[in-house]
């Protein structure tokens, strides 16, 4: 215990702390929460978050004292429990549910990565206690534990009965989980449709058929709530690409992130058929795709999110895709990923429009071939671009990116333009009636 004794002497004068983390010590359970309830009850405390990571576990009979003590004198007990590598049994786990039941713990976050030994009945007893709480569970980690589609049967029979320990943050990564299991996961989240926000389940090899089925489960009853989906190293491959890309481009696609590290690498036609789907897309945010892009594709995503075609192909570009994940993102393609940053995307869109046919490469033909109408529509168009504060800034951080002058503004575009078609100075120009058109109002 004499390597407690500077801890303790810092526990008991702090009033403030809120975590408190115990890794790798090669210390019995018993004693350190002996330690634990003679340091703190000396001060009021309210820990929020307790980790135990790596520490030789002699059950967890022993937890119950300690809950026992904290109820006692009326102290918060943690909203966040780790047992990171502590191998818990399924009689651990016995003990767990009843400590949970017996305290009412306001759980919000339970972490069990690597505890590979639980059974199917020790996930039963925990998750049935959580189910006869009143709170909703924020996150679960169940990562590399081993989970198969047993495991998977009692996890989603508890889920489906009982949407308030439906976590909104579910982590299975590093698991077993095969056809019968990822099946199961899918027909629950588009069947009671919880608020799942953000799955992982990277590191498991559904097979081809396990994979098509969870994902034309999406495609067939589309969801309403976010979702970040993350698929790193799963095996994905060949005609499942298809299948995503069809998922992305649907008008109701509520996936936020889509996370495909890992994985096969796609060839030039799978790149395109995934860009191609993002042209519908306006909720996908953040991505990542498994191998390394070739200059084709990086070609074809820019086009996406900034095709200078024409004016309108531009205004009608992707603005919703914010992070690309890759080693070496072109120079070109940076600065259309933090314009599409800005939360009004009529302002993303008239940036670009200004950007790319206006301030950079001011292309006197695509204007000389409009009508005059048309024209002033445009200028109009120009002057309330720059009236937007959230397009000033970034087109003045743009020019100076491209080492432009500073006063490359909206006077310097109207003078490029009245100096290439002088017939805008005709004075029939001031009893133009205005044209409505889609897209510019």
């Amino acid at each position: 215990m004499e390597f407690f004794q500077p801890l303790e002497v810092f526990l008991s004068r702090n009033e403030t702390l809120k975590s408190l983390e115990i890794l790798g010590c090669n210390i019995t359970y018993h004693t350190m929460m002996a330690f634990l309830m003679m340091a703190l009850s000396k001060r009021r405390c309210q820990l929020e978050n307790i980790k135990l990571e790596d520490v030789t576990n002699e059950g967890l009979s022993e937890m119950a004292s300690w809950f026992r003590w904290f109820d006692a004198r009326n102290q918060a007990i943690s909203k966040r429990m780790s047992f990171r590598g502590i191998y818990l049994l399924d009689e651990d786990c016995s003990n767990l549910a009843a400590v949970i039941e017996n305290y009412d713990i306001q759980f919000e976050e339970i972490d069990l990565h690597g505890n590979s030994f639980i059974g199917p009945n020790g996930w039963r007893l925990i998750l049935s206690a959580l189910a006869r709480q009143r709170y909703t569970l924020q996150r679960l980690n169940a990562s590399l534990c081993r989970l198969n589609d047993a495991h998977m049967g009692i996890l989603t029979e508890i889920f489906s009965a009982n949407p308030n320990v439906m976590p909104d943050e579910l982590n299975l990564s590093m698991n077993e989980i095969n056809l019968e299991g990822i099946q199961l996961l899918g027909s629950l989240l588009v069947k009671r449709n919880p608020p799942v926000k953000e799955l992982d389940l990277s590191g498991n090899d559904a097979k081809l058929d396990g994979w098509r089925v969870f994902i034309n489960s999406f495609v067939s009853n589309p969801t309403k709530t976010p979702l970040d989906l993350h698929l790193r190293d799963c095996g994905i491959r060949g005609e499942l690409y298809r299948d995503l890309a069809r998922l992305v481009q649907l008008p109701t696609c509520s996936l936020e992130k889509l996370f495909l590290k890992g994985n096969a690498r796609l060839n030039s036609g799978r790149m395109n058929q995934i860009v191609d789907s993002l042209k519908f897309n306006a909720t996908l945010g953040e991505m990542s795709l498994p191998g390394v892009v070739t200059v084709g594709g990086w070609n074809r995503l820019l086009s996406l999110i900034c095709d200078e075609t024409d004016i309108c192909t531009t205004y009608s570009s992707n603005h919703s895709l914010l992070h690309f994940h890759s080693p070496t993102v072109p120079r070109e393609i940076i600065p259309c990923l933090e314009m599409n940053k800005i939360q009004d995307k009529k302002a993303v869109a008239t940036l670009k429009v200004i950007l790319c046919h206006f301030a950079r490469n001011f292309n006197v033909r695509l204007f000389e071939v409009m009508e005059l109408p048309v024209l002033v529509e445009v200028m109009e168009f120009v002057n309330r671009g720059f009236a937007m504060r959230d397009v000033r800034k970034e087109y003045l951080a743009a020019v100076e990116r491209d080492h432009r002058d500073r006063n490359n503004n909206c006077l310097a575009i109207h003078f490029m333009m009245v100096k290439n078609i002088p017939v805008l100075l005709h004075n029939k120009v001031a009893g133009v009636k205005k044209p409505v058109r889609e897209g510019w109002k």
